[in-house]
């Protein structure tokens, strides 16, 4: 068992350049189609075989990269979650009340957003994102949220599994979202929602 300490930072350009030493990479093997039908999680997914993997990084996008974040969200609004263990780094998230960032995907007044969440590529499975998560939760329960929101793409299967065995509904999904993207065009937009009240 990995032993985990989670250090909340201010939302920031000292604590965004750390947070960006961790890779956001993840190997594309499958990919998730929304059926629907009655499930726990609100749609049900199947998952679907690729024929060619891939690689996707997630900060390929310049505007995708944690520098750029300090630009897209209220610094007020946000906070910067980076978990230690006896190695180093391990993992971070990035959680936002910023009202621009929750209307972007859902219309709640009192929703907190998890902008992002990444663990170090040989600390996957390893409990640090489940901890990181719990911690994004309380936080955001502790602002008085009634809920947290957590966006993804049918391209990330691991996050799907991740949020709906955490108890996330899925809430949204939407095949256009990022229609304007050219390298995501082709992804789909899955918002999940985890109840805090």
């Amino acid at each position: 068992m990995t032993l985990i300490d989670i250090e909340f930072q201010p939302f920031g350009a000292t604590s965004l350049a750390r947070y960006g030493t961790i890779s956001a990479s993840v190997e594309v093997r499958s990919i998730v189609r929304p059926c629907a039908r009655d499930h726990p999680s609100g749609l049900a997914l199947q998952e679907i075989e690729l024929t060619e993997p891939y690689v996707k990084d997630y900060d390929a996008l310049p505007e995708n990269r944690p520098v750029a974040w300090s630009a897209r969200l209220e610094p007020g609004c946000s906070v910067v979650l980076l978990a230690h263990g006896i190695d180093g780094l391990l993992g971070g998230a990035v959680v936002t009340l910023d009202p621009a960032a929750q209307f972007a995907l859902h219309a709640c007044k009192d929703a907190a957003l998890l902008w992002d969440i990444r663990v170090a590529p040989d600390r996957r499975r390893h409990a640090v994102g489940s901890r990181l998560f719990e911690e994004a939760a309380q936080w955001a329960a502790a602002q008085g949220c009634s809920e947290l929101l957590a966006e993804t793409q049918h391209t990330n299967v691991v996050a799907c599994r991740f949020y709906a065995d955490r108890g996330c509904r899925l809430l949204v999904v939407d095949p256009t979202a990022y229609a304007d993207v050219p390298l995501v065009a082709h992804e789909t937009l899955l918002l999940w929602t985890l109840p805090l009240r």
